[in-house]
Parts: structure tokens; sequence; C-alpha cells
């Protein structure tokens, strides 16, 4: 599994250079907002957690109303929020870390006499400086996860969008990852995230 998602990520890499090239690209930028969710095989129930990110896109016309979108945001996000209590204390774990996330969408524009449009495609996501912070009764510590977190995420990236004029659209994504966050051997977790973002093409 882990040599097909490497072998994809060249792939992906490599359109994106390629696309970056190609005659009629409209290039912009991004900036968003994004709701994570974590999911445990033993059904440990986490509140979910927030996080932003901003980047840049790029839009090619493959046909009619249909368009090869690929982007590269750089984003913060928390992945999630578990709390209990210990002894009368309050306890929260909040797991959060930043990330690379290269998405490549296929928009398709539902009419030409309206503004909006269906998206789908894939992404993958190159986390980096995962932390998990304890906070006990207002005492706070942090210490870092990356050695039992996964090296990538590869999600499955759905929505729609709104164009605003033909160079400002807003969006919305859900995107289900199909891989654990945590490496082989470890607990089955895996993340659902949900996103609003705003582009701008020059």
């Amino acid at each position: 599994m882990k040599r097909f998602i490497t072998a994809f990520a060249v792939v992906v890499l490599t359109g994106v250079l390629a696309a970056a090239s190609a005659e009629g690209m409209q290039y912009g930028v991004r900036a968003g907002f994004n709701m994570n969710k974590l999911s445990a095989e033993d059904d440990l129930s986490m509140d979910m957690g927030t996080g932003f990110g901003a980047g840049f896109v790029m839009k090619y016309p493959l046909a009619n109303r249909l368009n090869i979108v690929p982007e590269v945001n750089l984003l913060h996000r928390t992945l999630g929020k578990y709390e209990f209590g210990f002894f009368d204390l309050p306890v929260k774990f909040t797991i959060s870390e930043s990330v690379l996330s290269i998405p490549c969408m296929i928009q398709y524009q539902i009419s030409e006499s309206q503004p909006f449009y269906l998206s789908g495609g894939i992404q993958l996501d190159i986390p980096f400086g995962t932390k998990m912070k304890m906070t006990v009764s207002g005492f706070s510590d942090s210490e870092s996860i990356s050695d039992l977190r996964s090296s990538i995420d590869f999600g499955i990236p759905l929505g729609f969008g709104y164009m605003i004029n033909p160079n400002m659209i807003v969006d919305f994504r859900f995107v289900p990852y199909l891989t654990n966050i945590y490496k082989e051997g470890d607990s089955d977790v895996s993340l659902m995230s949900f996103s609003f973002g705003f582009n701008y093409f020059f």
C-alpha cells in the first residue's frame, strides 16, 4: 500500500508541474477554513478540530464547462479533541499538525447559465510537526508524535462551488481519507475533513 501511495504521489506532483506549463492555464491563490474529525476503531468519541490554510491554485480548461484544478496548500489543522474527567479534574487531549496538501480536482459547471459547479478528485497530504497537547485543570504540556504519524494521507475530495465572477470562486469540500493516520502496527484511526475556501484568479 505504501509503495502504491508513493507512486501516486510522484504522479500527482508530476501532473501539477506539467499542468503549470500548459497554455490556457489560469493562476490564483486560495485561502480556507477546515474542520476535521477522527474516527477510531474502538469507537472513541472525539470532538471535531478546526484549522486554516492558504496556497496556490491553477485552472486549466479541458472542455466546455470542464476544468482540471491542481492546488498546493499549506495548512495548519487540529485533528481532534478528547476530553474526560480524572478524579474530578478536567483532562483534554488535542492533536494538531501542519500539512502540505496537494489536491487535484475536476470541476464541472452544471450549466452555462448557472454559476454552480460540482467537483471531485484526489488529494495527497504530507503532515509534519504533529503534536499532542494535554491540558489538566488549566496546565498544558505538549510533545511531538511525528514518529507515530503516517508520512502521507490519501483522500478523495468531493464538493461544489459558486463562481461569484470569472475571477472569484467560493467552494465547499468533504474529504474522506482512505489511509490510517498512524503507522502500521498502531491503532486504526481514520480522518474526515470538511473545508470552505475562497479562490481568486489573476
